[in-house]
């Protein structure tokens, strides 16, 4: 499904949205006003009907929304847990545009800032060169969302670069003629990461950079954790109705022995270098139904598919190991 793009020459305008009713799982009362646009104002996620919202986490990027008061948001959290879906599913369903990009050990500020390139301003013309926008002063001018996903993989440096537009200085941009660009007052930051900027101390997730102090000093931190077994059950249950609940319980609770063995707790160190995501989970649950054969192991061949053919023998052998004592004798059959 492709993403639903707003004429950018009949702009959206801002809007207090009623959110009763909007957020499935969510029972929000009828006086819940958040700020968003009465059509979409940009690229907008497409909205996913079987998005289970954790009422703690929304609460927070609503008041995020209504009034930064100068702050950005961080959301933060294991790997898989949902910290871009949210903000995407959240934005899409308030119409609000979000200019997203993903850091990398490439990234700069300019990348975000955009460069001067040969353009040809029709097909067969004669390529002149011209100024070509990057998402910040995109999502600047229009009153968008700028999303920054794995931001901790940037160096610190160049994420600074965000300090003053954080402050709410305009963006100058020196190579499009001294352009000044002030924000909209729709504008927002917002990153997600693993590492809430203070560097990979597992030594897990390769790549990951400490990030300055005063740069997070600028944000409010919201936490996404993986969901309770309880909600991820429920949303299983949602997106495969098809599949006896005792089974999907299943799924889940090796999903949830899988993570605890991958982040360790305060009376283990860990003990897997994977983990499972929500996302992981519900592709192993399709694959099984994709793959079902009288002839054939589904469950496993599917778990295979989906994630054991790119972790080591070791841990494979672990998580088949759980897998055999939660599922008994359905993990050799189809279901």
């Amino acid at each position: 499904m492709n993403a639903t793009i707003s004429n950018i020459n009949t702009p959206a305008q801002p809007s207090a949205i009623k959110v009763a009713g909007l957020f499935n799982n969510l029972s929000l009362p009828d006086s819940v006003n958040v700020l968003g646009y009465d059509s979409p104002s940009g690229t907008i996620q497409p909205v996913n009907r079987n998005y289970h919202f954790r009422r703690e986490i929304v609460r927070e990027v609503f008041e995020f929304l209504n009034e930064p008061d100068g702050d950005a948001l961080m959301l933060t959290g294991p790997i898989g847990s949902g910290k871009t879906s949210v903000i995407g599913q959240v934005l899409s369903r308030l119409n609000w545009g979000c200019d997203s990009i993903t850091a990398s050990g490439n990234f700069t500020f300019d990348t975000l800032v955009g460069h001067n390139t040969l353009m040809a301003p029709s097909p067969g013309a004669q390529p002149v060169m011209k100024f070509k926008y990057g998402v910040l002063p995109k999502a600047m001018k229009h009153g968008r969302i700028l999303l920054i996903n794995e931001f901790d993989y940037a160096n610190p440096s160049e994420m600074g670069g965000l300090n003053d537009i954080l402050e709410g200085a305009p963006l100058i941009i020196p190579e499009n003629g001294g352009e000044v660009i002030h924000a909209h007052p729709m504008f927002r930051v917002v990153v997600t990461g693993n590492s809430q900027g203070s560097g990979d101390k597992s030594g897990l997730m390769p790549g990951i950079k400490t990030q300055n102090p005063a740069f997070l000093d600028r944000f409010r931190i919201t936490e996404v954790p993986y969901m309770n077994p309880e909600e991820e059950l429920k949303l299983c249950s949602s997106v495969y109705q098809m599949i006896p609940e005792d089974i999907l319980r299943g799924y889940v609770e090796v999903a949830n022995g899988i993570r605890v063995q991958f982040l360790g707790d305060e009376t283990s160190a860990p003990t897997l270098s994977t983990t499972m995501s929500t996302r992981v989970l519900l592709r192993w649950i399709h694959l099984t139904i994709a793959f079902r054969n009288p002839e054939l192991s589904s469950m496993q061949l599917a778990l295979d598919h989906a994630l054991l053919r790119r972790v080591d023998h070791e841990d494979r052998a672990g998580i088949r190991k759980m897998c055999s004592d939660t599922f008994g004798d359905q993990w050799t059959k189809a279901i």
